[in-house]
């Protein structure tokens, strides 16, 4: 009699597990940069309950890492630009998008993407660079939209704008993103990309 309760516990518990991991977790992401503010917001819910809501200030963890030319391409914005060097950073930043592709496919292949608006505003102070720095954030975009079309479900209509303004300087973008992906799912791309950071660690 003893081993059929126990065997009926381990049944029910295995059930709960299963739905649990059926369930989608829904992430959504607030990203904001300006001179003097570069945060960080996620919020995570599992089916109808939040479970996490974390703002993180960007501007005091910044490290010079592959972000370093993104970096270097916002501080540029504020200051005078040379419009050979910019294209070269701007070429630079989209390569850098293109080599992280792996990583991106293994976060992606398993999401759909709800919501993404992304809307970026900035000044040269002069109109002959601002078609140039328009141009390029536009190709920035356009890659970063095309990776995610490639690698993930997109069930939304992304909206993008690039609005330059020709009298003043200055740079800022925001990004609104909401993604959902089934707890089991999430957990198995977890564990894959801890395995590749392993492995990439042991070989270079």
């Amino acid at each position: 009699m003893g081993w059929i309760i126990v065997c009926s516990l381990i049944g029910f518990i295995m059930v709960i597990i299963i739905v649990l991991f059926l369930q989608r977790l829904t992430i959504s992401v607030n990203y904001y940069y300006q001179k003097d503010s570069h945060y960080l917001k996620l919020t995570v819910h599992l089916a109808r309950f939040r479970m996490l809501e974390k703002k993180i200030n960007l501007k005091q963890q910044q490290t010079h890492n592959q972000t370093s030319h993104l970096a270097d391409l916002w501080k540029g914005l504020e200051q005078d630009i040379e419009l050979n060097n910019f294209s070269q950073l701007m070429h630079t930043v989209v390569e850098q998008l293109k080599t992280t592709k792996y990583m991106v496919k293994m976060a992606c292949r398993h999401l759909t993407i709800k919501q993404l608006v992304w809307k970026t505003t900035f000044g040269t102070g002069e109109a002959s660079s601002a078609g140039l720095v328009a141009g390029g954030l536009w190709m920035v975009k356009g890659t970063v939209l095309g990776l995610l079309s490639e690698l993930a479900t997109m069930n939304c209509e992304p909206k993008l704008s690039v609005i330059p303004y020709f009298q003043q300087k200055g740079y800022q973008s925001e990004i609104d993103c909401m993604v959902s992906i089934r707890l089991g799912k999430a957990i198995h791309t977890i564990m894959q990309m801890q395995r590749h950071g392993v492995k990439k660690a042991i070989y270079t």
